[in-house]
């Protein structure tokens, strides 16, 4: 083949590549569906689990080491404030309470004593027919009896306080649960013996990530659902919100408070 006809054929080749390389293939198709722009509330919504606790929890503690000679209450029970839980044994408060009323009794005989001999020497004193330091002596004696009676009748007071908390009474009005003491056991100030809660609200403890903490505010609506009771919804809102976060999770804490006025609304129960 001839050198011109060989450079026209590789001529050919290079622009049949080149307009092969030109052309673009054809886009199918695609499927747009539109509506009418409206007017309308954007709302965002924070799904969440938390526990649910009652809106007083209080855990009620003996205040002697005592054992427990009658228990009046049942988990389950409504009480009132003030009403008894336990009786505690009462021997050794009871045995307190008679010393101290027999010595401030003693005191105050010591000072009757003195107060009479005090009455009869003044005149004397006052005749020059005893010595005036004598007098003094007296009156000095005197007001120590009076001393000692106030301080016999402070110690009276606080053994007649101890003698009555050997009955442990509720703190606040609710219902008493976890209640373990048994006839027989001995209490002591540090172990709780009973918890009372007060359900009429309950409140739903949650641990919120930064980022969606520093958005919420107290007063916000929330909708509390028991995944339990699935077809159980409560409104709520937010009702306080921590004052710090968490420096290891980042988190905060966020309390809702729920109306539970039926008692639908357990406290340990898990919400969203």
């Amino acid at each position: 083949m001839s050198f011109p006809m060989r450079r026209a054929l590789a001529l050919l080749v290079v622009v049949a590549a080149c307009g092969d390389a030109d052309e673009s293939p054809e886009l199918s198709p695609r499927l747009v569906v539109t509506a009418p722009a409206v007017r309308d509330v954007a709302v965002e919504r924070l799904s969440l689990l938390g526990d649910l606790r009652g809106e007083v929890e209080v855990r009620v503690v003996a205040d002697l080491a005592e054992r427990v000679q009658e228990v009046h209450v049942r988990d389950g029970d409504h009480v009132a404030t003030g009403d008894p839980l336990l009786t505690l044994e009462a021997s050794l408060p009871s045995s307190d309470l008679a010393q101290a009323a027999a010595a401030r009794d003693v005191a105050r005989a010591d000072r009757d004593r003195l107060a009479a001999d005090l009455a009869r020497v003044r005149p004397l004193v006052e005749g020059n027919a005893l010595p005036r330091a004598q007098l003094e002596q007296l009156e000095a004696s005197l007001r120590a009896a009076e001393a000692r009676v106030t301080q016999l009748g402070a110690s009276q007071r606080a053994a007649r306080l101890r003698r009555g908390r050997t009955v442990v009474r509720a703190p606040t009005a609710g219902v008493v649960t976890g209640l373990e003491a048994k006839v027989g056991d001995l209490v002591a100030p540090q172990a709780p013996v009973a918890l009372i809660v007060r359900m009429a609200r309950v409140e739903v403890a949650l641990r919120v990530v930064e980022e969606d903490f520093v958005r919420l505010r107290t007063g916000l609506v929330a909708v509390v659902k028991p995944p339990s009771l699935p077809e159980l919804s409560r409104e709520g809102t937010v009702l306080r919100l921590s004052p710090v976060l968490d420096r290891v999770t980042r988190t905060g804490e966020v309390v809702v408070q729920v109306d539970n006025a039926d008692g639908q609304l357990r406290p340990g129960m898990v919400a969203e």
